[in-house]
């Protein structure tokens, strides 16, 4: 089985983003079945054993996906059935991978015996691209393994109205994120990096 998707548009992020958020408030667990039209979203009574859903959320893909295949296990199986606890990255691993590029490039990703997720945002601001110390080779890429837990921390204060959101990475060692807001408040997040 196979799933790849890409999302680029902010609009439907955010839309996408908030229908995840609102499913998480309602239900610790929730079965992800992806198909090849439609995403649902299915939530059953956590205590009431095989019953009928009481939650059921159907989105059509090609609105929210600019890229979009899935391979299933055969011509009789062609859907995806995922079981999820709680629609996030630290549910699924305790480390995430951050890479940064020179080219403007910010990848979060976990890897998983099951599964590798990785979320991707392009054509951001590069304010500058230093070098290390120790000479390592990180003039086009940066990337530094933090704690999954500290950086869904971070990613919950995104309900702070922000007009702004600046990530530094220190090649294997630290992770600076930060939140600006329209009063000109500043709100950071130390994560140092995960070393081995």
């Amino acid at each position: 089985m196979k799933f790849r998707s890409v999302m680029i548009d902010a609009g439907p992020m955010r839309e996408f983003t908030n229908i995840v958020s609102t499913i998480s408030k309602l239900s610790k667990e929730c079965i992800l079945r992806l198909s090849s039209d439609q995403i649902f979203f299915i939530v059953c009574d956590e205590n009431s054993g095989p019953a009928p859903p009481i939650l059921w959320c159907e989105i059509p893909q090609a609105m929210f996906f600019s890229e979009y295949q899935l391979i299933g296990l055969d011509d009789d199986h062609k859907d995806i059935y995922l079981g999820l606890t709680s629609d996030r990255m630290r549910s699924m691993a305790s480390e995430v991978v951050i890479r940064a590029s020179a080219e403007g490039r910010l990848t979060l990703q976990i890897k998983t015996d099951m599964a590798k997720v990785s979320t991707r945002f392009r054509d951001l601001r590069v304010e500058s691209f230093g070098e290390t110390q120790n000479n390592e080779d990180t003039s086009r890429v940066c990337c530094c393994r933090v704690d999954a837990k500290k950086l869904s921390m971070f990613l919950s204060a995104d309900m702070i109205s922000h007009n702004r959101t600046i990530a530094s990475v220190v090649h294997k060692k630290l992770v600076v994120l930060c939140l600006h807001t329209d009063e000109n408040v500043k709100l950071q997040c130390f994560i140092s990096g995960i070393v081995y």
